[in-house]
């Protein structure tokens, strides 16, 4: 087992050259995984552009054939329903969407269908979604293949016909869902929550929103959020530890898939808490302090995962404060990093 530290940005690079985990290994070679948790819809009929412009936070416009975008579905209130990844084919509207997540899309859809000429079909059963994310070139033989913009490193997103995968040495989903979570990106619905907001979960930064498209369900408190810049919490990724050998500030990434989270990780997530490096052990009133509220831990997937926290928090990680997650007999040490793919404002963000 290899222990490399994090240090933020680069640690993509830092894993590669320390040859931290088969799955960063051979990164020359091509990447692909099949995303077996994800389900693709097909949409087609004359006023099928019309009525996802009118629910989808991205502008379809925009998307000419050939084309596809990162989008999502909101509330009437403008909390997220889901993500989802919208294609342009011919006359048809495709968009893929985490399977959990599927029902409530097709309902938010059909609430407000009313006589559009639109037919949704599950196209599930004959297609997949496909990821890759190394190597110049996506995956051949796809119905659709578009360059996935959340982050640098994400690579290609595509549509596949099942029969056309053919003998197409592909990874294990596990493979990606490191990469991403590495990458900061939430994707799945335990990541994104029904009832969350758009922006915290980071749609701006992975250009799944256009502030000037017009008007469309949700729309409010989207732009109110984002015009007022005051966006106090985010998901970021974390690295877990059960132990820490020296100083909190000496937490490692170990790319190592015996970790195990002792505890079950529900849709509601693990509250994290965070406590001053030099912290008195007890409380005024006697009791073990349990420190204060930094967040929730979202996903895990071995020691790494993603956690929606205070940025004020993230951003005083080892300064004067450390995280952690209560496990069965011990704390989880939490570390959490800022991904230096976004902004520089937003890095900073109080």
């Amino acid at each position: 087992m290899t222990s490399v530290s994090i240090r933020g940005a680069n640690i993509l690079n830092v894993l590669r050259g320390n040859g931290a985990a088969q799955v960063y290994r051979q990164q020359s070679r091509k990447l692909h995984a099949v995303l077996s948790n994800r389900s693709v819809v097909r949409a087609s009929g004359k006023d099928s552009e019309k009525l996802i412009q009118n629910l989808t936070t991205n502008d379809v416009k925009k998307v000419s054939d050939g084309q596809g975008q990162l989008t999502a579905f909101l509330k009437p209130e403008g909390r997220t329903i889901a993500f989802a990844f919208l294609y342009r084919v011919g006359e048809d509207l495709f968009f893929d969407v985490d399977k959990n997540a599927l029902p409530d899309v097709l309902a938010a859809i059909k609430k407000f269908k009313l006589r559009s000429k639109i037919t949704l079909t599950d196209v599930s059963q004959e297609m997949d979604v496909v990821a890759h994310w190394a190597g110049d070139e996506p995956i051949q033989n796809t119905l659709i293949s578009i360059a996935d913009q959340r982050a640098p490193e994400m690579g290609f997103r595509s549509i596949i016909r099942k029969e056309d995968i053919g003998n197409t040495a592909l990874s294990d989903l596990k493979a990606y869902t490191v990469h991403r979570t590495m990458q900061g990106i939430a994707e799945t619905s335990q990541e994104i929550t029904i009832g969350g907001m758009p922006l915290e979960e980071n749609l701006d930064l992975m250009h799944g929103v256009d502030f000037r498209k017009g008007c469309y369900i949700g729309q409010e408190l989207t732009a109110r959020t984002h015009h007022t810049g005051v966006i106090r919490k985010r998901i970021v990724p974390v690295s877990l530890a059960d132990h820490i050998e020296s100083e909190v500030s000496q937490i490692q990434h170990r790319a190592d898939s015996r970790f195990e989270l002792d505890q079950q990780l529900d849709n509601g997530g693990i509250d994290v808490r965070s406590e001053p490096l030099n912290k008195d052990p007890e409380s005024a009133s006697g009791r073990p302090s349990r420190g204060r509220s930094a967040g929730k831990l979202l996903s895990v997937v071995d020691n790494v995962g993603l956690a929606m926290l205070r940025l004020e928090q993230v951003n005083r990680w080892n300064k004067d404060l450390t995280m952690q997650i209560t496990g069965k007999d011990k704390p989880i040490h939490v570390r959490p990093w800022i991904p230096t793919w976004w902004p520089e404002n937003v890095q900073q963000q109080q």
